[in-house]
């Protein structure tokens, strides 16, 4: 008898539950927290990295401004002035088809907030 108490784990079996959803959104939190550490702490060492390397190493963009700025100046006249003006109305015009387009949503169901 003694070498059948011996293997009995052999042939018991044990049932493990699944865990429950606290456990897992507690790992999955933990989880989270762990990698934001790990990503914040690499940014911070990136930007100190950065910040006590050489300034001459990093290249400084100037700023342009656009070409078809005009910075010059207006005179109050010139605006009073009656000149043919140019239309810009015909500029942005789509041709939309507006009949049918909302068909889609016929079989819709309304929510409710």
């Amino acid at each position: 008898m003694r070498w059948l108490k011996k293997f009995k784990h052999l042939w018991s079996v044990e049932i493990k539950e699944p865990p429950t959803f606290d456990e897992l959104e507690n790992q999955t939190e933990k989880k989270l927290k762990e990698d934001y550490k790990e990503k914040k702490n690499a940014e911070i060492e990136n930007v100190f990295s950065t910040l006590e390397s050489d300034e001459s190493e990093v290249e400084r963009e100037e700023i342009q401004s656009a070409p078809d700025y005009d910075v010059g100046e207006v005179e109050v006249d010139d605006l009073l002035e009656n000149k043919e003006l140019e239309s810009h109305y015909q500029l942005n015009i789509v041709d939309a088809k507006v009949e049918g387009s909302d068909e889609h949503l016929i079989g819709a169901k309304h929510i409710e907030p």
